[in-house]
C-alpha cells in the first residue's frame, strides 16, 4: 500500500469489504504493507492512484452501497489527506483499531519487520494484509529489492498456521491470462502452502472498477462460518453495481 493509493477506486471495495468484516466479531487488524513508490514508479506509473473521479460524480453508482464510506473518502481527496493515518482519523473504519503502518523492510531487515507486525496484530483474530501487488510470484526472491510489493509465503504460513489468524490478501492481476484462471491458480497456491484440504477455507472476492483486483480469504475453521456467511451476503448488498463478486469454484465463474 502507497500512500497516492488511499482513496482510489481500489480503496473503496477494499473498505467496503472491512466494514462488512468488521460486524463479525472478530478483532480485525490491518496490516498495511506500507511501501514508497520509487523514482521509476512515478516516473512510468505516475497515473497510479489517480483513479478518484468516481467520488465527484460517482459515475460508478456506488454511493448507496455505502454513503458513509462514500462520504468519508470524498473528504479525504477533497481536503488533500490522501495518507494511510487519515484512515483512522477520519473514521473510515470506525470498528477496526489495528493497524501497523511501518515501511516493508527488505532483506535481513525483512524478518524483524515481519515480527514487529505480529506483535502489533497479536490480539486480533483477522489480519488483512495490503501489499501493493499481493502473493510474492516464483519469478520474485525474497531477497529482491521489489519484494516489498508482496506478502512472503513465509509470512502467509506463519499468520495462519503458527499465529492461527484467519488472513485476507489483496491481490493484484497481471496484464495476461484469464482472471478466473489467475485466481484459480493463487486458490490452488494458497491451499498447498498452508496443506488446505477443506475447500470452504479459501474464498475469493472479485472487482474489475478501476482496475482488476481481487481478495483471498483463508479462513480458520473456527471463523468459517461467522466469515462465509458475510463474504456470501456483501455481493448482494452492492447488487448490480459490481462493486464486488464472488469466485464460483465449481463454475469457474465471478457471481456479481
Amino acid at each position: 500500500m502507497q500512500n497516492r493509493y488511499v482513496g482510489d477506486i481500489g480503496d473503496f471495495s477494499k473498505y467496503f469489504l472491512l466494514r462488512e468484516l468488521s460486524q463479525s466479531g472478530f478483532k480485525i487488524g490491518l496490516n498495511w504493507y506500507f511501501t514508497e513508490p520509487t523514482e521509476k514508479e512515478l516516473k512510468y506509473n505516475g497515473g497510479d492512484g489517480k483513479h478518484t473521479d468516481y467520488l465527484i460524480y460517482d459515475k460508478y453508482n456506488i454511493r448507496n452501497a455505502d454513503p458513509e464510506l462514500f462520504d468519508h473518502l470524498r473528504t479525504l481527496v477533497v481536503k488533500d489527506k490522501r495518507i494511510i493515518s487519515s484512515v483512522a482519523e477520519l473514521g473510515i473504519l470506525p470498528h477496526i483499531n489495528n493497524f501497523f503502518a511501518e515501511p516493508v523492510e527488505l532483506r535481513n531487515e525483512r524478518e524483524s519487520w515481519f515480527n514487529r507486525s505480529l506483535a502489533t496484530l497479536k490480539e486480533c483474530d483477522v489480519v488483512f494484509c495490503d501489499p501493493d501487488n499481493g502473493i510474492i510470484p516464483k519469478s520474485v526472491l525474497p531477497i529482491s529489492s521489489n519484494a516489498n510489493k508482496y506478502i512472503l509465503l513465509s509470512e502467509l504460513h506463519q499468520l495462519y498456521s503458527t499465529e492461527n489468524k484467519s488472513v485476507i490478501i489483496y491481490q493484484h492481476t497481471a496484464r495476461t491470462g484469464k482472471i478466473e484462471q489467475q485466481i484459480t491458480s493463487k486458490i490452488n497456491e494458497v491451499e498447498k502452502v498452508l496443506s488446505i484440504q477443506n475447500k470452504n477455507l479459501v474464498q475469493v472476492l472479485y472487482t474489475g472498477l478501476g482496475t482488476s483486483r481481487f481478495y483471498i480469504a483463508i479462513k480458520q475453521p473456527s471463523h468459517s462460518v461467522v466469515i462465509n456467511n458475510i463474504i456470501n451476503k456483501t455481493p448482494q448488498k452492492c447488487s448490480g453495481l459490481k462493486l464486488l463478486g464472488l469466485f464460483n469454484r465449481i463454475t469457474s465463474k465471478i457471481d456479481f
